[in-house]
């Protein structure tokens, strides 16, 4: 499916998907329902074996390119659809997640503001965490890190394009953690990051990133970019955290028993 025009276009959203028929359909509403004229929607598909070609193929006169092949990963998936885009500015959103309301036009107001005579920059906020079901939990709120933690909240990225051109794109050898990746790559070549005060994405809980691997890319990435005595420092934060937790759980237990 391909569906390119002349007409320039501001956004280029990307969707990576595999056997997403859960939440893919909300996702891709999430973007039609934003009702903005200035973008293209490039769907990049594993090879689903479920209901998720089936439910995009609904919504075909929104999507500029679909492809659906068996790849590598979600960041070989990431990597083929911004090689597709023709956006000024790359959105990169999970088949699970979801955009608020007023993000693009937020961002465009951004753009337009700040950043319309630039060619490099990336535009982050805080975020929403929903559960399964959409409702939201929490706010995360962008900091500048968390401890030892660059707290850079991936799925509120809008990146402009020619910052993937000239940095490249995500490192595979990274399964999980590429964004984390990513964005040490921008704070080491002093990429424009600008935040916006509004939230704009929502995160669905669960997913690829929960998960031992995941940490340990972590680790790795930061002895790459950062060196061992901050690598370090970083997995002992880690293992407080999560002591810290099981502690909580516990004496709610209790409390809930008394």
């Amino acid at each position: 499916m391909d569906h390119k025009s002349n007409k320039e276009i501001l956004f280029s959203f990307i969707i990576p998907t595999y056997n997403s028929e859960e939440f893919i359909e909300e996702s891709l509403l999430s973007i039609i329902n934003q009702k903005d004229p200035d973008i293209e929607i490039i769907i990049i598909d594993g090879g689903s074996k479920d209901r998720t070609l089936e439910i995009i193929s609904k919504y075909e006169k929104y999507i500029t390119n679909l492809v659906s092949e068996p790849d590598k990963g979600l960041y070989y998936a990431i990597n083929k659809g911004i090689k597709l885009s023709t956006g000024k500015i790359v959105k990169i959103l999970s088949s699970d997640d979801l955009l608020t309301s007023s993000t693009m036009s937020t961002v465009k107001e951004i753009y337009e503001k700040e950043l319309f005579d630039k060619s490099h920059f990336c535009i982050l906020s805080s975020l929403y965490r929903i559960n399964l079901g959409g409702e939201i939990i929490k706010l995360w709120k962008k900091t500048n890190n968390i401890g030892f933690f660059e707290n850079y909240l991936h799925p509120t990225w809008y990146v402009s394009r020619e910052v993937y051109l000239d940095l490249g794109l995500y490192d595979t050898q990274y399964k999980i953690a590429s964004d984390y990746d990513y964005y040490m790559r921008l704070l080491q070549n002093n990429v424009e990051i600008i935040e916006c005060p509004l939230p704009l994405a929502m995160h669905r809980e669960g997913g690829i990133s929960e998960n031992y691997t995941g940490a340990v890319e972590v680790y790795n990435i930061k002895y790459k970019y950062k060196g061992r005595v901050e690598a370090n420092l970083l997995l002992c934060q880690n293992y407080i955290f999560k002591q810290l937790i099981k502690v909580k759980k516990t004496l709610k237990l209790v409390f809930n028993a008394a």
